[in-house]
Order: C-alpha cells, then structure tokens, then sequence
C-alpha cells in the first residue's frame, strides 16, 4: 500500500486542478436561491461515478494495447497541459462566466450533464493514471474521486458564505490546471512504482 501514497496524492493534485473550474460552477449552483444541496452533491456524485466508468472503459480498451505502450498515454495529458499552457500564453484575459440568475433549481442529472460537459480535462487526466497503474489500486483512484466530490461540494458550500474567495479561484484555475496535465503527463511516461510495466 506505500506504493499507492505517490498515486493518491497525483490523484488528489490533478482532480484538484482539473476540477477548479468545476467548483466555481458548483459554487453558482449553491448559491442559487431554491437551489436543494443535495441535488448539487447527487449531480457531482453521479458525474463521479460516470468519468469512474468511462475511464475504467478507456483504460479497458488500452489494455488491449500491447503493456509496453501504455506508458506513451502519458503524451495525451502532457499535450493537453501544452495546449492549455500556449492558449494561456497567447490569450488576452478573459472574463469567467457568471451563473444565470433567475434559473429553476437543477436536477441531480443536470448538475452530473454539466459537470461532465465541463471535465474533459479531468477525463485527459485520469485516463492515463487508470490504464498504466496497477488493477489493485484502480479501486483507490476511485475512492480518491469520490471523496474529492464529496469535499468540492462542501467547499462550494462554504464559499457560498465566503464571496471573497471566489474571485482568487477564478483567478488561479486557468493558470494551474496546464501544469497539473503536464505534470500527470510526465508521471505517466515515466516509469514509477505504480505502474503495470514492472
């Protein structure tokens, strides 16, 4: 189980930078007046449990795959941090999108749309870490998933009561996230005690 301390944390890292922009959304959906709680917290579980299931499937699929190539998935992550990192460079700055106000509360379903639709980044992340550890410690990156959207949702909450926060997350999301993905990117081309080529 030492060997998974290095996997947990990259895991918490890159869902972390991966899911900020996420968490201004699910910020603006605490925050709507009628908006149920548990709704916001059934929609992130659900969308949760489908990138779980979609990147056990893509992992499934690389496993296909000759072993020795699963290392170079590490080049999806890599090129994704590259692409977002030149886009930063180049971009002049641009304003976050504020919630709609006056909306109808959302579904647990539309919440999960959302957050999936938002989390493509999230997807380029953890599918390399799925397909290159070990079958054992799939079912800790899981849990690691879980409780991380269980803890966004409580801090979406807690900002709620905090407005001054928001602002400086909006601020370091864009600027974290290139190098969270470049840094899986490397994990995963890098050979580590995690992986299946040992």
């Amino acid at each position: 189980m030492e060997s998974a301390l290095p996997l947990v944390g990259l895991v918490i890292v890159a869902y972390s930078a991966t899911n900020l922009d996420n968490l201004l959304l699910l910020v603006g959906f605490v925050a709507r007046p009628g908006q149920p709680f548990a709704a916001v917290v059934m929609g992130m579980l659900l969308s949760g449990g489908v990138m779980l299931a979609l990147c056990s499937g893509a992992a499934l699929a690389a496993g296909l795959a000759p072993v020795r190539w699963l290392g170079w998935l590490g080049v999806v992550p890599l090129a994704m941090g590259l692409r977002e990192l030149r886009r930063l460079a180049g971009a002049s700055t641009s304003g976050a999108e504020e919630p709609e106000a006056g909306m109808p509360p959302l579904t647990p379903f539309g919440v999960a749309g959302v957050m999936l639709a938002n989390s493509a980044d999230s997807f380029g992340a953890l599918v390399p870490l799925f397909a290159e550890s070990r079958p054992a410690l799939l079912p800790v990156i899981g849990a690691v998933v879980v409780a991380m959207s269980v803890l966004a949702c409580l801090l979406a909450r807690w900002i709620t009561t905090h407005q001054r926060i928001g602002p400086t997350i909006r601020s370091i999301a864009p600027r974290l996230v290139p190098f969270v993905l470049i840094l899986v990117g490397l994990y995963v081309l890098s050979d580590t005690t995690t992986d299946t080529l040992h």
